[in-house]
């Protein structure tokens, strides 16, 4: 016999669980008919697709990969974010996008149906405002390191190994631009 909970699950779409960090519980997602569900310490939450005024997604570097998040903003001003990588401990990450991306994907669809005023944003300004300041800093760096080995004839390998891995991270984060919209039923994939 077929537990109702599990057919309804089955007719729901996508599910994603993930602990976005390590002051967070693992969160269980799950779309339902109207709304998004999670469960979270034996605890159920939802919130109507029609109550959520804004989704923004952004990818930024993580320990050796690329993260993706989305942030959902109800009409409330509450918010939730749902990560790519669940955290398993200190400096450990697991790869869930392969759950992530058809969830994420989905999500949008729905809430663009059920809230068609809603704001679908990608990108970041502070995010990009930060990696501009860290660019800003590795080009002093890199004058400095052209002065030193003027005058003293040596290399400073350590600020060169800096520029050789920060410069091309800064520069790559600062061309991704600030806030910008994107169509909900067709998401950029390198979001997702």
């Amino acid at each position: 016999m077929t537990d109702p909970d599990d057919s309804q699950a089955a007719l729901a779409g996508p599910g994603h669980s993930v602990r976005n960090s390590m002051i967070d519980s693992e969160r269980a997602y799950r779309l339902g008919p109207d709304a998004v569900e999670w469960m979270e310490k034996g605890k159920k939450d939802s919130l109507r697709y029609a109550d959520i005024s804004a989704v923004n997604l952004i990818t930024y570097a993580g320990t050796g990969a690329t993260i993706g998040q989305a942030k959902i903003t109800s009409r409330q001003g509450g918010s939730f974010k749902i990560r790519s990588h669940h955290y398993k401990g200190l400096a450990q990450f697991e790869n869930r996008r392969q759950t992530y991306a058809p969830f994420i994907r989905e999500l949008l669809g729905r809430v663009a149906r059920a809230s068609p005023d809603a704001k679908f944003t990608s990108g970041n300004s502070a995010f990009m405002i930060m990696w501009l300041v860290v660019a800003a800093m590795m080009a002093v760096l890199a004058v400095v390191v052209v002065m030193i080995s003027y005058q003293t004839g040596d290399l400073p390998l350590m600020a060169i190994f800096i520029l050789l891995v920060g410069g091309p991270l800064a520069i790559r984060e600062v061309m991704k631009g600030g806030t910008k919209t994107f169509d909900p039923l067709d998401p950029p994939e390198r979001l997702l």
